[in-house]
């Protein structure tokens, strides 16, 4: 019985994996193919868990591979911290991370001298008919507020309390 679950749960897996894989792909051409009518010189990243991240020129329809961006990191929080950090060295002044997760805002607030940027904003909330709560957190400015010692205990106080 044991292991007739274990495979199951090995091609649930594999399944999952192969639709992450084809939606990145469908995502990749999708922008490609109608990313002229977007902002000129507007450029998109798409990644994914050990695949290339591909830049999509979106007014030129170009597309590229970006090998300092590929990753085998699991779970796409750290891969966002990895793209500001690009993004940063790219030559980015201010940075906007969306995102409904707050381990995002956690891991940006204590990688936050990694990214070579003045301004990094995390945006989070929902906008629907009735109301808006989305919302801008100055992560530069949490960050400047905290000391050496609470930016050190920061990843393992938050990843304890299992927020």
């Amino acid at each position: 019985m044991l292991s007739c679950h274990k495979e199951l749960v090995g091609k649930i897996f594999s399944l999952c994996l192969t639709i992450k894989l084809a939606l990145n792909k469908y995502y990749a051409e999708y922008i490609s193919e109608k990313g002229t009518s977007c902002t000129p010189g507007l450029c998109i990243y798409i990644s994914g868990q050990d695949e290339d991240c591909k830049r999509i020129t979106a007014s030129t329809q170009s597309t590229q591979s970006v090998s300092a961006l590929k990753s085998n990191a699991e779970e796409a929080d750290t891969r966002i911290v990895l793209h500001a950090v690009y993004a940063a060295n790219r030559g980015a002044n201010s940075l906007v991370v969306c995102s409904p997760d707050t381990d995002v805002l956690v891991l940006l607030v204590h990688h936050r001298s990694a990214i070579n940027c003045a301004n990094i904003h995390f945006m989070t909330g929902k906008r629907e008919k009735l109301f808006d709560n989305t919302r801008f957190i100055p992560v530069h400015l949490i960050h400047n507020s905290m000391t050496e010692a609470q930016l050190s205990i920061l990843l393992p106080v938050f990843g304890l309390s299992s927020c």
